[in-house]
């Protein structure tokens, strides 16, 4: 159907038409007509267009009008522009975008369309506390000057109360935030203090949650906390690169807050799309990819390739050996299950490995030199094998260069050792945070600044833009696929002009089979977006 748009009217006009698309047109609002001629008139109002959306109709993209503001010496992207008429066509809606695809941006539009068009309405951005200045308060500030407000609802209660307090447009929260003074779980929740503030505000009417695959386990505080009280306001758009970061079932989280899971139970979903083929272990079905697709709508998805030319991605892995003392140590608790090391004082600890869990994780420890007691004590051993490799992948390096360790006695292990060679760098830990965290950062990312940034994957691999570098290299591997995935992708950008790096250290079985894995899991995500991507087409 060949929809003409008319300017100097801001309306849509519709061939003539006959039998269902006539009667679906003229019934779906009442501000649409017929004309003399049989043309059909819908006028460009969000609200009239997102109820001929719902009843099946093509529609043009309400957005015609729109000036779209943007920083000085850019221009907007047309896929961006079409992520974000999605998302004012479709109030309940997921953006599955690739990262580095300008989502953050595309839904400050949205969002400032429709405050433009419906009055007293707010915004609230929920999202990791590493992006609430540096990337969402960043895009208002750089794009909205002048035009747009925000609060940033971080520290303490009183501090976060306070901020809410402000008449300002967007107010941007932490996930955990959300939820300072909840009591209770599922129907027993009760709001208190800075939750019942935001739950009782009725002018926030559209809610964006940034990396929503946060939300994915619908079991957890966080998922209801949401439900109760982001659920039911007019805007719920939920943003995320990788839905599926560990298995199919993931998808059930996400779909709960924007269609309720089309009203099937968790268990139902998990039969359908996962088959048990051990006591513990479940893997997809073939027809999960499919099932995950229709659930996870309505949805966009724009790739990086129709936003620009993404470098080459090159990945190399640099066997590390073993010291003799993490050989010794490895070989201890491989096999008796407990190692026997000196504490602080010299007085002898025994740390233990109960499960199949805890053996790897204190495996890959011994082989990372750093291994944690009961009382979270580090106790270091010998690792300059793998420092060693450190350093050569470093002086390889020909521009600037991360490191992610899973483990802060490992990052502080590591940046002791570059500092002792003399390698400009920054370090990135939990001790690390707020104005020197950004300070350090912003440092990074300058020209002038240090060479490399060692870091924590978690704080640190969403939302930022790390393009001035262009190698990332895993001292060991994190256990957790979304932050293997998001971090990596720190150096992917338009920005980008150089080859890009990754690097695997490794010494053990173990960690390379987490590497396997986790390059396993971004497989089965990858092979469910491009069920979105041909949507696209």
């Amino acid at each position: 159907m060949s929809i003409q748009y008319v300017p100097d009217h801001n309306v849509f006009l519709y061939p003539p038409c006959n039998g269902n698309d006539r009667k679906s047109l003229l019934g779906a609002d009442r501000r649409v007509c017929e004309m003399d001629n049989g043309q059909i008139l819908v006028p460009n109002d969000h609200r009239t267009l997102q109820t001929l959306v719902a009843a099946g109709v093509p529609v043009g993209m309400p957005m015609m009008d729109y000036d779209w503001p943007i920083a000085p010496g850019r221009e907007p992207w047309r896929v961006q522009k079409l992520q974000a008429n999605f998302q004012v066509l479709y109030p309940y809606a997921l953006n599955l975008s690739d990262m580095r695809t300008g989502k953050t941006l595309s839904s400050l539009w949205a969002a400032d369309y429709i405050m433009r068009k419906e009055s007293n309405v707010k915004v609230l951005i929920a999202c990791q506390l590493s992006t609430t200045r540096r990337t969402w308060g960043d895009a208002i500030f750089e794009n909205f000057l002048g035009r747009r407000t925000f609060a940033i609802l971080t520290g303490s209660p009183q501090r976060r109360l306070r901020q809410l307090e402000r008449d300002v447009d967007f107010y941007i929260i932490n996930y955990e935030g959300l939820g300072i003074g909840k009591r209770g779980r599922k129907t027993q929740l009760q709001f208190t203090g800075l939750s019942r503030a935001i739950d009782q505000r009725s002018d926030i009417q559209i809610v964006i949650i940034d990396e929503a695959s946060a939300y994915r386990n619908p079991a957890t505080d966080r998922h209801d906390i949401a439900r109760h009280m982001l659920v039911g306001r007019r805007y719920l758009w939920l943003l995320t690169g990788t839905p599926t970061p560990q298995a199919p079932t993931d998808a059930y989280g996400l779909a709960k807050l924007v269609n309720n899971a089309d009203g099937q139970s968790f268990t139902a979903f998990k039969n359908r799309t996962m088959v048990q083929i051990s006591q513990f272990k479940w893997v997809p079905r073939p027809e999960a990819k499919k099932l995950v697709y229709n659930l996870l709508q309505p949805a966009i998805r724009i790739t990086q390739e129709q936003c620009f030319d993404a470098t080459k991605l090159v990945h190399m892995s640099r066997q590390a050996e073993l010291s003799a003392e993490q050989t010794k140590r490895y070989r201890e608790l491989k096999h008796q299950l407990t190692i026997q090391l000196k504490d602080h004082k010299g007085d002898a600890v025994h740390i233990d490995a109960v499960n199949q869990a805890a053996l790897r994780s204190k495996l890959i420890q011994i082989a990372c030199g750093a291994v944690y007691d009961e009382e979270h004590f580090a106790h270091l051993l010998d690792a300059r094998p793998r420092l060693a490799v450190l350093e050569e992948v470093i002086y390889e390096c020909p521009h600037k260069w991360i490191v992610f360790a899973p483990l802060t006695s490992v990052l502080k292990l590591i940046s002791s050792h570059l500092t002792a060679l003399k390698l400009s760098h920054t370090t990135i830990d939990g001790n690390v945070v707020g104005e020197e965290r950004d300070k350090r950062l912003k440092a990074f990312m300058g020209e002038g600044g240090p060479r490399g940034l060692v870091a924590h994957p978690g704080p640190i691999a969403r939302g930022l833009d790390f393009t001035q570098a262009s190698t990332v290299i895993w001292y060991a591997p994190t256990d957790i696929p979304e932050d293997y995935t998001q971090a990596n992708e720190r150096i992917n950008g338009p920005a980008q002009k150089h080859l890009r790096t990754v690097v695997h250290i490794g010494a053990t079985l173990p960690e390379w089979e987490i590497y396997r894995r986790l390059k396993d899991k971004q497989s089965l995500q990858g092979a469910i977006l491009k069920l979105l991507e041909k949507e696209e087409e």
